[in-house]
């Protein structure tokens, strides 16, 4: 009995999101694929006994390290031709465990940088009654994250180099939607979720910009055992605290909700909802974009599940045991 009592530290479920947009079909394969090496970095994080807040970010790093993406490596080109990340993270257990970056320059992966600050946030003890910071941004942020052990690199590639150049000609910036998220629980013992957001923002943007992932309840939230993570147009997510908005309608029960929260946004949402039991989650997306890479996984599955949504306008989901 006492062993049926003990904690499954194993058990997990999270979902992923590699943007809402318009994804061309040339690109579906590699980028599915993408998502599941992402989804396998999480099980492998879980089964090395680490917490909700490694899984979550191993699984946004390879997100991130993918130029296919707009999120850490390959993103999109501010006006002067340099990258700015935004990316947050939000811990469900704590209503004070947000922390995000934003406008950060030269660091690989911008969700470890986002932890790094909820890690100084939650454990410093400063003197002189100093408040640690939980939201860091351009030079403050990328000084931060060198002091914390993060190493600097080169976010820009050849191919968007070469966009960018054609888009200064024209200027008329592309639709670049292709922002990564997560949400995720690990444990069986009514662990909170865990979502987090990372964003490399829109083409050609004015330097200095902060989007949606890097401001709170926007692209992200969590309460409780329910979490959200949206990919769309900044500004517009911003405006209607979309990520935060989304995990209430999960608390009043409202799924078809979600469309409505996203309509004229051209936006969509990955969720999990686990209020229903300690192993049971309802893994939830939408989007009124045309299209949106998502994938799944829990400890009750044997392969993660990755595919191209193009149910514009439809609330979807599916129960998950884990």
């Amino acid at each position: 009995m006492a062993e049926e009592a003990e904690e499954n530290s194993s058990a997990f479920v999270i979902v992923v999101h590699a943007g809402a947009g318009d994804h061309p079909k040339k690109a579906e394969v590699r980028l599915l694929r993408t998502i599941k090496r992402a989804l396998r970095a999480a099980h492998s994080a879980v089964s090395n006994g680490n917490n909700g807040q490694t899984v979550i970010t191993n699984a946004m790093s390879v997100l991130e390290d993918s130029p296919l993406t707009n999120a850490g490596i390959g993103s999109s080109l501010n006006l002067d031709g340099e990258v700015e990340c935004d990316a947050s993270i939000v811990d469900g257990s704590d209503s004070n465990a947000f922390a995000s970056v934003s406008a950060l320059k030269k660091i690989k992966n911008p969700t470890k940088a986002a932890v790094k600050v909820l890690e100084f946030k939650v454990k410093s003890d400063l003197p002189c009654g100093l408040v640690p910071p939980g939201l860091l941004c351009s030079t403050g942020a990328t000084s931060f994250c060198v002091k914390q052990g993060l190493a600097e690199a080169e976010l820009s590639t050849t191919d968007t180099k070469s966009q960018w150049l054609k888009y200064r000609e024209r200027l008329a910036a592309p639709q670049s939607m292709e922002t990564v998220g997560a949400v995720c629980i690990v444990g069986d013992r009514g662990q909170a979720a865990i979502a987090a957001a990372s964003s490399g923002g829109s083409w050609m943007k004015h330097p200095g910009r902060i989007g949606a992932a890097g401001t709170f309840g926007a692209a992200c939230y969590a309460s409780g055992r329910r979490g959200a993570s949206v990919s769309g147009q900044g500004e517009a997510l911003i405006s209607g605290l979309a990520a935060y908005e989304i995990v209430r309608s999960l608390a009043r029960d409202e799924m078809e909700s979600q469309t409505g929260l996203l309509a004229g946004r051209d936006a969509g949402v990955v969720s999990v909802d686990a209020s229903s039991g300690p192993r049971e989650a309802q893994v939830l997306w939408a989007h009124t974009s045309n299209s949106m890479a998502i994938g799944y996984f829990s400890s009750s599955m044997q392969k993660p599940v990755a595919f191209m949504s193009r149910d514009k306008g439809l609330s979807m989901g599916i129960k998950l045991s884990f």
